[in-house]
């Protein structure tokens, strides 16, 4: 490989790795974006689906925060006396016949587990756990006695949970901004604003349900129902002041039956989703947060995740990369040509200047020398003229291979195919081969078919003959060393073909050479110099003719001595 060659291969390298870096770089660009973009209408999927949700949920719970916020805090005692129900000396009238009982004493309401009343002194009662005499006015009144019993357990689990204290200190920041919520955490500009403006939006919605028209009892005053943490437990509280007396009254809910309770509201839209308690000491979170309990929604994945269809960027990028891959192909082909074509040039500059330089080196001495005279002996005359004969015979035969091959290669067919009989063309031929075979003092034999002198074939006799000449010249040439100095042209029919063979007895071509036997301009001007000479050219020219024929020129079989080449044309008809 010349230098120049290398330069050109290494540019074409790095030209390739440079593009290829390039739309590498693009491929993962566009792969990311897509990516990205992906994402982002899968979030804003997910995001209208959580909105949608605590919509759903808020709307769901509204009704428990009305509920319990429309309670009048004398229900907060298992019975009450209505105001003006007393009226003095009236006969057979007794204590008990004046109380109504609470409607709390005998409900159990959905998502509730108990509803509770811490006094001015800190002890926790409960409407649905009467003691004393009012238990036994209870159970005269209709109430079982396994339900007051349960209560008075839950009430005993409760009393252990959480303090008067612990609710009132919970209980405080609403108390001294009672119109004033939280603001929730954001984190990014446009979903987050939309979000915030969503949760501020049920926010109002909740407040109404939990702020009742308290203008038929200016006497009384309470404060908003809010739901606290206090420990696991959630409950829903309110401070109250009646006569002077401070009361906390609420109700605890039944959060494990809440928990399980809500996914099922909004099963359709988050399948997947949970809930968590909202860490009072942590900002709400707009995008996730319930306006009517302190919690979170994690949720999952969107039931209807988002469809965007098949994207052609990936088609886009196939069609890229297979489209770069086939013009790396063709490129790298093309360049691999030319730098191929420039190397056989250059061979065939150097092998055809050594092989012109001998014959017309021998041409111009021998020539000089009988114009000047020099040569007077007749047989030394004799000698030179043959000399010169043989000479312009070698330069001939080159120039006639050289330019059969070129006009081979611009496309034009050099040969027709008719019928030809083989010992006809054998017999045409022989003068010629034998001349050959005689300068290098080596005989011709030809072996035809016995009784068989019609076998014929389809081909062009010149073309034939050029085929045949530079088989047998080509045997001269690397076989003139054997010790049986016989070459043997030989024709047999093969089926509905003919086979010619030219053979030799010489050193035979080995394993190395064979893959580039039939390349033209495959031997070097060193080469040459160094076997035999010749440009490299017959055998491609011959098999290049053999096929312009419709046949093949291919290398026999021959053991371990010896070079057979085999023709194979087709069969004229009546040959079989």
């Amino acid at each position: 490989m010349t230098r120049r060659t290398k330069v050109t291969m290494v540019g074409f390298l790095i030209s390739f790795l440079v593009v290829l870096t390039g739309v590498g770089w693009i491929s993962a660009t566009a792969l990311r974006l897509e990516r990205a973009e992906r994402a982002a209408r899968e979030q804003a999927a997910l995001e209208e689906s959580v909105r949608l949700a605590l919509w759903r949920l808020d709307s769901a719970l509204t009704p428990l925060i009305a509920r319990e916020s429309a309670r009048d805090p004398v229900t907060f005692g298992p019975f009450y006396q209505p105001e003006g129900s007393f009226e003095p000396g009236k006969e057979g009238q007794k204590p008990e016949d004046l109380l109504v009982m609470s409607p709390l004493l005998g409900e159990t309401p959905a998502h509730v587990r108990l509803h509770f009343q811490f006094d001015a002194a800190g002890q926790l009662t409960s409407p649905q756990a009467p003691t004393g005499e009012l238990r036994r006015l209870a159970e005269r009144r209709g109430v079982s006695a396994a339900q007051i019993d349960a209560a008075t357990a839950q009430l005993t689990v409760l009393s252990k949970a959480i303090g008067r204290d612990q609710v009132r200190t919970a209980l405080a920041p609403s108390l001294s901004r009672p119109e004033q919520k939280p603001t929730p955490q954001v984190s990014s500009l446009s979903q987050a604003r939309r979000n915030l403006n969503e949760w501020q939006m049920r926010t109002v919605s909740v407040d109404n349900a939990a702020n009742p028209d308290r203008s038929a009892a200016p006497a009384l005053a309470q404060s908003t129902l809010v739901p606290l943490w206090i420990g696991k437990e959630l409950l829903l509280v309110r401070q109250v002041t009646v006569g002077g007396r401070e009361l906390l009254q609420g109700a605890w809910l039944d959060w494990p039956e809440i928990q399980t309770w809500l996914p099922t509201t909004i099963a359709d839209l988050l399948p997947e989703a949970r809930f968590e308690p909202l860490d009072p000491a942590q900002p709400q979170d707009a995008q996730r947060s319930l306006a009517s309990l302190p919690v979170r929604l994690l949720p999952g994945a969107a039931a209807v995740p988002y469809e965007g269809g098949s994207s052609s960027v990936g088609l886009v990028l196939v069609i890229a990369w297979a489209g770069l891959l086939l013009a790396a192909i063709a490129v790298a082909v093309l360049v691999a040509g030319t730098v191929s074509l420039s190397e056989r040039r250059a061979r065939f500059v150097s092998a055809v200047t050594h092989e012109l330089r001998t014959p017309l080196t021998n041409l111009r001495t021998y020539s000089e020398m009988l114009v000047e005279g020099k040569i007077t002996k007749p047989d030394k005359k004799q000698r030179y003229l043959r000399t010169l004969h043989r000479e312009a015979l070698r330069l001939c035969h080159l120039v006639e291979n050289v330019l059969s091959y070129a006009r081979i290669e611009r496309g034009r067919r050099p040969t027709k195919s008719e019928p030809l009989e083989v010992a006809a063309v054998m017999e045409h031929a022989a003068e010629r081969l034998e001349e050959r075979a005689a300068q290098v003092d080596m005989k011709l034999r030809v072996d035809l078919p016995e009784g068989d002198e019609a076998l014929r074939l389809l081909g062009d006799e010149a073309a034939l003959e050029q085929i045949l000449f530079n088989l047998v010249d080509n045997a001269c040439k690397y076989a003139r060393k054997a010790k049986d100095r016989e070459i043997i042209v030989a024709a047999a029919p093969r089926g509905d073909q003919v086979e010619l063979t030219v053979a030799d007895h010489g050193p035979g071509i080995p394993r190395a050479l064979r893959g580039r036997l039939f390349e033209p301009f495959s031997k070097s001007a060193e080469e040459a110099a160094r076997t035999a000479p010749g440009v490299g050219l017959g055998l491609a020219l011959s098999r290049r003719l053999a096929k312009a024929m419709g046949g093949d020129l291919r290398l026999g079989e021959t053991g371990s001595k010896g070079t057979t080449f085999v023709v194979t044309l087709r069969a004229a008809a009546g040959v079989g």
